[in-house]
């Protein structure tokens, strides 16, 4: 991925900004360590967009969700195969938890 330098370092100056290192490192991190297999994207809503990603060998999927509204939610398929799995906010701004349906959706 691409990362801006003032992001991760910050800014100085009549625009100055704080850096976002701490929170891009945990970012790069989930995408290095976790996001292996095919992408599913799930863009049908301008507040609320998701993609999957399904999985590499001995890995489970990974599910993101970006919102930069107030509250939202969407359905997102990862397979049958993880019925009655939990997934978690990797990042914490989320306490709760998403259980996988019979039908393989969260």
């Amino acid at each position: 991925p691409c990362v801006f330098y003032g992001d991760y370092y910050g800014i100085s100056g009549q625009y100055a900004q704080e850096d976002f290192k701490e929170i891009l490192d945990r970012l790069l991190a989930i995408r290095k360590d976790l996001a292996y297999g095919e992408q599913n994207d799930y863009f049908d809503h301008a507040n609320c967009i998701g993609w999957v990603r399904s999985g590499a060998e001995n890995q489970s999927p990974i599910a993101v969700l970006i919102s930069n509204d107030q509250e939202n939610s969407k359905s997102m398929f990862v397979d049958q195969e993880w019925t009655n799995q939990t997934f978690v906010d990797l990042l914490g701004n989320h306490q709760g938890q998403v259980t996988i349906d019979e039908e393989g959706y969260g």
